[in-house]
């Protein structure tokens, strides 16, 4: 405590509280520009090569129909086109809540590659059913 004195008496409060602004601005532009900097790589295609959609290989939810209710676990079952051997199906929780998406991973998905389906069990609070791709 002693040197922030003998530093505020020598140069002054006000210039001790410019050089903090000072520094506190730099520091809040370059996190902004660290985070901008993980977006633009979360969006570039090189990241989403592993990735694939709903719609790209088929793959619906059968059971329980689209916003149904449903209670808080359930059975959750479908279908698909396609799958590739090296891929595999998680089955996620999305909860929204305006501008925020909480996103919680289920049981493991069992597929069935002769009949082309799947299933697995959901344990959730309850609310709509639906399937985003």
């Amino acid at each position: 405590m002693d040197e922030f004195q003998l530093i505020a008496q020598w140069v002054g409060w006000p210039v001790i509280v410019a050089v903090l602004v000072v520094f506190g601005s730099f520091a809040f532009w370059l996190q902004n520009n660290r985070i901008e900097a993980l977006k633009d790589r979360l969006e570039d295609s090189s990241l989403k090569e592993n990735n694939f959609s709903c719609d790209e290989y088929g793959i619906q939810i059968v059971s329980p129909p689209r916003l149904e209710q449903v209670p808080s676990s359930f059975a959750v079952s479908g279908v698909y086109k396609s799958l590739p051997r090296d891929k595999s199906l998680w089955l996620l929780i999305r909860k929204s809540d305006g501008n925020t998406h909480e996103y919680w991973p289920q049981t493991a998905i069992t597929v069935n590659r002769q009949s082309k389906t799947w299933h697995s069990e959901v344990a959730y609070l309850g609310g709509s059913s639906w399937c985003a791709g």
